[in-house]
């Protein structure tokens, strides 16, 4: 079988293409540059060859270390600024806070792959995420289902791609531990095996937003702060640096009986409204830019409304049009416009996600 393997510079792609090869397929290694060079015209180096970026030439060292059969890298870092950094800053000065990683997925990673994998004659494409797809006799069709190494698993950042690419996808990597993978790399001696996990957002440099956002033309301007009952009570630094939920970096007029949280955020007129913790849970949510990938039924799923929170126990109603209503079996804190809700059965199956309204 011949496989197109999505090759980042780490650890997890390296050795979920091990596998593949070491299971006797054919194997080409993909690398997209999505940062770092020109989007117009690829420079050269000396040799005629185009110019690679850091990370580009190290998927090639792993590409050859790996005795793919190829290795291919392509430059889509015009799409990625027009369709998920830009995207990223209009959020942000919208006051919402936005996953750039569960987009790129759906319209990079698992968009421009599949096409690739056509074209060159690809059965499957495969990477190196801690998920699981598989034919399910439950829902008759092929669906995601969470990793079996629960700390690493990424079947959040993968809720938003088409279901129609799940028959095409191989993840090497789902039935396995992280500490698995490791021990694989460091048996054969590989180059990247102590490589660590990349925890940051790869266009932010030093995870400064606040940087990041004032060279996009959006710098943060001090604004004011206000209560439940609309009294001014405090300045903040800059809407784009808050987030719903967050309590610190505020300055108050006089000291505070208790802790209070933003609770929604005006853009347009740089305010922050902040309240006691009880003003920030909520009972329900409203999604859009919703992804299914079974039917939805009258019954309870469990939900994460952003990576790290608790999973919560909710109903899931149509409202008009791409709008979905999700009802909470308890209150929840700091629901976020702009973050992606994910659905899964009980058994760890992706039912579908949407991006939080309200």
């Amino acid at each position: 079988m011949k496989y197109l393997a999505l090759l980042s510079n780490g650890i997890d792609s390296a050795v979920s293409a091990y596998l593949l090869k070491a299971a006797g397929h054919t194997v080409i290694g993909l690398h997209f540059i999505t940062i770092g060079a020109k989007s117009e015209q690829m420079d050269k180096d000396k040799s005629g060859r185009a110019y690679m970026t850091r990370d580009a030439l190290e998927a090639e060292r792993h590409a050859a270390e790996l005795r793919l059969d190829d290795f291919i890298c392509l430059n889509v870092s015009a799409d990625f600024e027009e369709m998920i950094i830009r995207h990223f800053a209009d959020s942000y000065c919208r006051g919402t806070t936005p996953n750039p990683c569960i987009r790129c997925n759906r319209l990079l990673k698992f968009g421009k792959a599949i096409e690739l994998a056509e074209r060159h004659g690809a059965d499957r494409l495969s990477t190196g995420h801690y998920i699981r797809c598989e034919y399910s006799p439950k829902y008759a069709a092929h669906v995601l289902r969470k990793g079996a190494d629960v700390s690493k698993d990424q079947s959040y950042f993968l809720s938003s791609i088409q279901r129609e690419c799940l028959p095409m996808l191989a993840f090497p990597l789902g039935s396995l531990l992280k500490r698995e993978v490791r021990e694989i790399a460091q048996k054969l001696g590989f180059s990247f095996s102590e490589k660590k996990d990349s925890q940051e957002i790869c266009f932010i440099p030093g995870n400064s937003y606040q940087e990041f956002l004032a060279s996009r033309g959006a710098p943060a301007k001090p604004g004011d702060i206000f209560d439940q009952y609309g009294n001014r009570i405090g300045t903040h630094s800059g809407y784009q640096n808050y987030t719903i939920g967050q309590r610190t970096k505020m300055q108050f007029f006089h000291a505070l009986s208790e802790k209070l949280f933003v609770y929604e955020i005006d853009a347009s007129a740089n305010r922050l409204f902040v309240a006691p913790f009880d003003y920030v849970m909520k009972t329900t949510a409203t999604i859009s830019e919703t992804n299914w990938f079974v039917p939805l039924q009258d019954r309870e799923y469990r939900c994460l409304i952003r990576k790290k929170s608790k999973e919560e126990t909710v109903r899931v109603s149509c409202l008009e049009g791409d709008r979905y209503r999700l009802s909470f079996s308890r209150a929840v804190f700091a629901v976020t416009p702009g973050q992606t809700a994910v659905l899964y059965d009980d058994e760890g199956i992706v039912i579908g996600s949407g991006v939080i309204e309200c």
